[in-house]
């Protein structure tokens, strides 16, 4: 086998990143939108929405933050075994492995996401291929 590598789609990046940064907006504008004199008497409901905009912020930066640092990530099949994540998976150590679709929920939306799963010595490793350059008919 030849080395075949997958790397993280351009596409998917800018369009995860776009949404994200859409809600870290939000939370923005949110936060400009504060009256603090409002906050010195301690009601519980002028409290609401600077904790939200601090949530948007928080929340939606990270995924950025996250969605950043994975466009660096490959998966990489050799003869030896699979590459991911700066880690080798020798193959003689791999056992069960198959592409398995499952549904995952994301802000309260079913998602079917394709996973390459195999069992590495007493732990089970999902790796999620949806975001990169290839499909699972390919990798199966």
């Amino acid at each position: 086998m030849e080395r075949k590598e997958f790397t993280y789609t351009i596409k998917n990046l800018v369009l995860n990143v776009l949404v994200n940064l859409f809600f870290v907006s939000v939370g923005i504008f949110l936060s400009f939108s504060v009256d603090f004199s409002t906050l010195k008497n301690f009601k519980f409901s002028d409290f609401i929405i600077p904790l939200v905009s601090v949530v948007f912020i928080y929340y939606y930066g990270k995924k950025i933050l996250i969605e950043i640092l994975n466009f660096k990530k490959k998966i990489v099949f050799t003869n030896s075994g699979l590459e991911y994540d700066q880690r080798i998976y020798e193959w003689n150590t791999i056992s069960k492995q198959k592409v398995i679709s499952k549904k995952v929920y994301e802000n309260k939306v079913e998602i079917d996401t394709f996973f390459i799963s195999f069992d590495y010595r007493l732990e089970k490793i999902e790796i999620n291929i949806d975001n990169y350059n290839t499909t699972s008919d390919e990798i199966s």
